[in-house]
């Protein structure tokens, strides 16, 4: 009988938390508007481009590995997307499959690689005329 009550009491203790936590994962985050086909096709040149140039792919790049070589190659794009895109870093985040913190790191990475890393440089160069050529407009200079 007593282990009865106990099991009673754990199973409304469980619904209980579990509502709550439903209620948590409604709340937790404002919905992300819908992105502009635009702003899809540029983040998309934008990842082509700086696979091809970190020999990178996409996969990888949009996948949870975090090498070095990956990294950077993913921080890349992340600032490439917030360079030549009007994409929020929430939304950008939400692409990359991580949150708009991620990407405000990335950019200030980029940054930091850029005035460090030679061998960086050079690929960052490589990435920024393919972005050029296909956004000559960039809205977030």
């Amino acid at each position: 009988m007593f282990i009865e009550q106990q099991l009673m009491q754990l199973r409304k203790r469980v619904e209980r938390l579990e509502c709550e936590l439903a209620g948590l994962r409604d709340s937790r985050a404002a919905p992300v508007p819908p992105v502009p086909d635009e702003s899809l096709d540029h983040f998309e040149k934008i990842i082509t481009a700086t696979a091809a140039a970190f020999d990178v792919s996409k996969e990888e790049m949009l996948g949870r590995r975090r090498t070095r070589r990956i990294y950077e190659a993913r921080a890349m794009a992340m600032w490439a997307c917030r360079r030549y895109t009007e994409l929020s870093s929430p939304t950008i985040g939400e692409l990359f499959r991580r949150d708009h913190a991620t990407v405000l790191h990335a950019v200030h990475a980029v940054e930091a690689l850029r005035a460090t890393a030679t061998d960086f440089v050079e690929r960052f160069d490589e990435v920024t005329r393919a972005c050029d050529e296909s956004a000559p407009n960039s809205p977030n200079p």
